[in-house]
């Protein structure tokens, strides 16, 4: 039925722009031809009509989006993306408290609050673990028979806080310049390196959200 339908729709456009255009001829010049070559265009303008209904009643439907996307997974598959994930959410928990003292040191410097020596021994040990932290994260493994979409998402999260602490690692060497030169150039890089690292740490939120709408919230959350 479907080739019937098609070969209505190519025949009627067809022979319905032919007799039209025939028709406009005869009655520009007054043949007496036109009237039936408007009658026979009109005719086979009705077979085009007839095989393009019957060709979009032959569609298959289409089914929503959102039920053809929808995605399920094992509860073991969850139970492992979850631990690997554990691992990662380690790390920043071990590092949440260095992150308030660096803030803290660094306003204590511009305020004279702290010794030139002290601040510097604190700002190396917090540039010392985060170096140390993001070389770990990147070795954390992600297993392979996880689905793709979930090892994407760790690895997503890896790469994110990997870099996030990269990226504080080189702020506290620029202060560390800093409090060597007093050279003002040097804050300012530090304070380039501290904005990309809130936008890491925006998008690392927005894809453990990602993950956590496929696996479910940690228990501890």
């Amino acid at each position: 039925m479907k080739e019937m339908y098609a070969l209505f729709v190519i025949v009627g456009l067809a022979v319905t722009i032919t007799y039209l255009c025939l028709a406009m001829s005869a009655y520009v010049k007054q043949t007496g031809k036109a009237k039936i070559r408007f009658t026979v265009s009109g005719i086979f303008g009705l077979v085009f009509v007839v095989g393009i209904i019957g060709t979009a009643v032959g569609l298959p439907e289409q089914q929503p989006q959102s039920a053809m996307s929808v995605k399920t997974y094992t509860e073991e598959d969850k139970s492992v993306a979850l631990a690997v994930d554990e691992q990662f959410q380690r790390y920043i928990e071990e590092l949440r408290p260095f992150e308030q003292r660096s803030i803290d040191v660094i306003s204590d410097i511009k305020e004279d609050k702290i010794d030139r020596l002290s601040a510097y021994e604190e700002i190396r040990n917090m540039k010392d673990r985060y170096t140390a932290s993001y070389k770990k994260i990147n070795k954390v493994s992600i297993p392979k028979d996880l689905p793709d979409d979930l090892k994407r998402d760790l690895e997503e999260i890896q790469t994110g806080i990997a870099t996030n602490y990269f990226t504080r690692a080189e702020a506290m060497n620029h202060f560390l310049d800093y409090i060597d030169t007093k050279k003002v150039s040097d804050i300012d890089k530090m304070n380039q390196q501290l904005e990309l690292s809130a936008s890491f740490v925006k998008e690392l939120k927005l894809n453990s959200s990602l993950l956590y709408s496929k696996v479910g919230a940690p228990q501890s959350q």
